[in-house]
């Protein structure tokens, strides 16, 4: 696996450049050229059939790789010296999230088959959510396997989705473990859901108006500030607007809570991904806290530029 570092939360907008080492060249974010990610129009073998395809059918460059191309130079010693122009995932301008390292694992050039397979279940399970939005990425790199570490622990977790200004790292390690179309629709969800965290979470400016929502309604608070003679029927939580409530760890009923802020955003925001709307009216219609807060971040959502 190749391992670089990440930081997911960048602020700087000043200088857009990237830094060369000596043994490859980043891509530098200003005056990119789209020769280099496009294929070359003599270029017949497989991949590059597919890459081309991928491209005219859906407008977005396919990528197997973070090396995009190698420019050869004879140096001062006469000897030919290759350079790799790669992708550059530590310019990360537009996410949300901490800093992390990350690695990743790439499909082989043996692997045309698996790489057919995952660029077809972008085009069928994610890429109609995000085409035409501001989320469309100009590029998608397809991972066989992607892992991520928060900065400050030494534990690896298995990643969704690596994003990039130019270009979106995604792991199609989750469609190749499926076992049937069932799950790799369910891992669909679960990585289209991660690209929508990687913009929009409860920290975002987007979500003040959804968090004042929540604090007003007692986020975070003793239910039994709000409920009186509170017995723990769960209606009573939602007609407050919430969707459950954090019992106390010693049984007292006095100590139960409301959900903090950021509890109550993953909950609703999980509703919205893994749950149908009629389902959710269903259970949940005739409170109407609930379909406010509901609707509310299904409108955040949208404006992300994710289509439901």
């Amino acid at each position: 696996m190749k391992r670089l570092s990440i930081y997911g939360l960048v602020l700087v907008v000043g200088s857009l450049f990237c830094a060369c080492s000596d043994d490859e060249e980043n891509l530098k974010p200003s005056g990119i050229d789209d020769d280099y990610f496009a294929i070359p129009a003599d270029a017949t073998d497989p991949e590059s059939v597919l890459r081309r395809e991928f491209f005219e059918k859906t407008g977005v460059h396919l990528l197997f790789t973070d090396v995009l191309r190698t420019n050869t130079y004879t140096d001062e010693f006469g000897q030919t010296v290759g350079k790799d122009v790669t992708i550059d995932f530590d310019w990360n301008l537009n996410t949300e999230g901490s800093v992390y390292y990350y690695q990743w694992e790439l499909m082989t050039d043996g692997d045309i088959e698996l790489k057919r397979k995952t660029a077809d279940l972008f085009i069928r399970d994610i890429l109609p959510h995000i085409q035409g939005s501001r989320m469309a990425p100009f590029s998608v790199l397809l991972f066989k396997d992607l892992e991520i570490k928060e900065y400050s622990t030494d534990d690896w977790e298995r990643g969704y989705t690596l994003p990039n200004w130019r270009c979106l790292g995604f792991n199609a390690g989750y469609w190749l473990d499926a076992a049937d179309d069932d799950e790799i629709r369910e891992a669909s969800v679960s990585l289209c859901k991660a690209l929508v965290s990687s913009k929009f979470n409860y920290r975002s400016d987007l979500a003040d108006d959804w968090n004042d929502l929540s604090y007003d309604g007692g986020s975070g608070e003793d239910i039994v500030d709000w409920v009186d003679d509170w017995d723990r029927d769960i209606t009573k939580v939602y007609e407050l607007g919430f969707l459950d409530y954090d019992p106390d760890w010693r049984d007292r009923l006095k100590y139960d809570s409301l959900p903090y802020a950021d509890d109550d955003f993953e909950m609703y925001f999980n509703a919205i991904f893994d749950r149908s709307r009629e389902d959710f009216e269903a259970e949940f219609g005739q409170y109407a806290k609930i379909m406010e807060k509901y609707n509310m971040m299904y409108s955040l959502i949208e404006q992300t530029g994710y289509k439901f």
